[in-house]
């Protein structure tokens, strides 16, 4: 069964990495934000996944800490224990994904804002989980000790949930979420889907490789195969055109239609280039109703670009990803390979 299970995971993990890099490329973002740039939106696609599979398996870990406390058998301590394993590293992917859009669309890493604030609370309350397990030394106790305190620390899960519905936040309302993901809601629910799955089986896993370690060499050495490698290549890839290493790109700060081209200014290395350009338009659609006035949605975009400097023009314009996308693509890739390597790291079951 534990194979079984393996495969399985295996499985989702080609097809989460494969919706992963077709969400980047063609997933949808807002035509307009108040702040930052659109494109840095598709870490919608990272960042709430993973926040939801790290809410899952937590409170798989504490089901099973409560279930040991009631009957004191010892398979749920070990599953408690495993499942905490692979939940820390995954609530720390939602943290930090978390951390690194807010630096683009709200202009700082830290905002105080009230769910980065609770699950940074939640990942220090699990980190500590290991100092408490390590410091009774009694055999009887310890179990007890480090088990009712897991159980406690899973108030932080509904807390970091609930406080932004009750408290004024930065994040946007499940609302505004299902507006963002309007152009392409199947990608957006099937990204959500794929790695609830991969929670589920690792819960599953967890359990079964417990039963019988090293039952599967699959779980320690396909998520680097299938996730780290695809995802790391394809994340510094898309940082060297977003950052200009492959060619010039640079910032749209002014856009209009006028006499039938698009007058664009773009911001590059410190200087501000203006031209028109005749070409397709680089986004649809081009011009939007935003807070009472008409707008081009090119404005805020990372462009790749090529300019003429004799005639003055745009040659050609392509609207590339804000870097952040692909560095949270990097920490969720890592993190997730960390959370699968984490079951394999407890011992045997004593039944």
């Amino acid at each position: 069964m534990a194979r079984l299970f393996a495969l399985i995971l295996v499985g989702l993990l080609i097809v989460d990495s494969a919706t992963i890099i077709y969400s980047l490329i063609e997933g949808s973002f807002p035509s307009m934000v108040e702040k930052g740039a659109p494109t840095a939106y598709r870490s919608l696609y990272v960042h709430v996944p993973v926040s939801i599979a790290s809410y899952i398996v937590l409170t798989a870990a504490a089901l099973a800490a409560l279930a040991y406390l009631a009957s004191r058998k010892k398979p749920f301590y070990s599953l408690a224990d495993s499942t905490i394993k692979a939940g820390v590293p995954l609530a720390l992917a939602a943290f930090l994904t978390g951390s690194v859009w807010a630096s683009e669309s709200w202009g700082s890493f830290w905002t105080w804002d009230p769910r980065q604030v609770s699950v940074f609370f939640l990942v220090l309350a699990y980190a500590l989980y290991f100092a408490v397990k390590n410091s009774v030394r009694d055999p009887d106790r310890g179990p007890v000790i480090s088990m009712a305190y897991a159980f406690a620390a899973y108030a932080t899960v509904p807390l970091s949930f609930i406080l932004p519905r009750i408290a004024e936040s930065l994040h946007p309302t499940p609302a505004e979420t299902r507006e963002f993901a309007a152009g392409g809601p199947w990608l957006f629910l099937s990204r959500l889907a794929i790695v609830s799955l991969i929670a589920l089986t690792l819960i599953v896993a967890a359990y079964m490789y417990s039963k019988a370690p090293g039952a599967s060499r699959a779980l320690k050495f396909a998520p680097l195969i299938i996730v780290l490698a695809p995802l790391t290549l394809f994340s510094f890839y898309g940082l060297s055109e977003s950052l200009g290493l492959t060619g010039y790109t640079g910032k749209v700060v002014g856009s209009k239609v006028e006499n039938g081209a698009l007058l664009v200014r773009v911001e590059t290395g410190g200087q501000i280039l203006e031209g028109y350009y005749r070409g397709a338009p680089p986004i649809e659609p081009l011009i939007v109703e935003f807070r009472g006035s008409t707008r081009v949605t090119l404005e805020d975009n990372i462009v790749a670009f090529k300019y003429n400097t004799l005639t003055g023009e745009f040659t050609t314009i392509k609207v590339v990803n804000h870097p952040v996308v692909y560095i949270n693509t990097i920490i969720y890739a890592a993190l997730l390979t960390l959370s699968i390597a984490a079951i394999t790291m407890g011992g045997k079951i004593e039944t």
